[in-house]
């Protein structure tokens, strides 16, 4: 690998980075599970 591309890419395998990336990624998951039921009992109670 070039070094220009190291250097760009480090960050993808920064443990913190990494491990911080797959915390908000399953959070914004769990977020939007949540919205869709909010919208669903909403929907329901029209």
């Amino acid at each position: 690998m070039p070094l220009l591309e190291e250097a760009i890419n480090w960050w993808g395998n920064a443990p913190y980075l990494t491990t911080r990336a797959r915390a908000l990624t399953d959070e914004n998951r769990l977020l939007h599970e949540r919205i869709d039921l909010i919208e669903a009992r909403l929907s329901a109670n029209q």
